[in-house]
């Protein structure tokens, strides 16, 4: 979403100094229902189109606040009278104390239509309702795989980005080399 690069979400996120960061030039593929899928029982199942629908999809900065838990609604889902909370922005909000990390994320809201349910509810006390799946997936095609930039982890050593360059480039031939970025903030930081 920005070009600003963060120490903290580098260590978060790329263990080991081998993560890479990927910039797509746009995020349509976000918003083609055909890319969405889950795996279910081992088994690969597409969204339906007449079983969801995508309703939002952005890239956004975080906000942070003061207490999340004052950003919740509730909802009756079994019409039993029993209110079970939920977050609203849910994934675009943390706490003041992660502000340092000054994130950006990608948000799809997938709704499911009233003839399938999102979620098992569990009548127990109180009420426990989990989704179906555990992840949604979304596939990238060949051209946009091509058009994002891979921005090297500032601690990765020169052997490692040539490796990966060999990679990148054998797996996607059509891969433009001057999409391969060293970090900012490379030669800004001891190691």
């Amino acid at each position: 979403h920005h070009a600003d690069e963060s120490i903290p979400l580098w260590n978060m996120y790329s263990k080991d100094k081998y993560g890479l960061r990927l910039g797509m030039p746009n995020i349509s593929f976000f918003e083609n229902h055909d890319n969405y899928f889950y795996i279910e029982n081992g088994v690969k199942k597409c969204l339906q189109d007449n079983d969801s629908v995508i309703r939002d999809a952005c890239i956004v900065d975080i906000e942070y606040v003061d207490d999340p838990n004052e950003h919740i609604n509730y909802m009756d889902p079994l019409d039993t009278g029993v209110k079970i909370p939920y977050p609203i922005n849910i994934g675009l909000i943390k706490r003041k104390a992660w502000s340092f990390e000054s994130e950006t994320r990608a948000r799809v809201y997938i709704e499911s239509t009233q003839s399938v349910l999102s979620y098992l509810f569990e009548l127990e006390s109180p009420v426990i309702c989990h989704p179906f799946f555990d992840h949604i997936y979304c596939k990238l095609n060949g051209e946009e795989m091509n058009r994002m930039t891979i921005t090297f982890n500032p601690f990765m050593s020169d052997e490692l980005k040539d490796l990966i360059r060999l990679a990148i480039m054998a797996y996607l031939p059509d891969f433009n080399p001057y999409n391969f970025f060293n970090s900012m903030l490379e030669n800004k930081i001891q190691i």
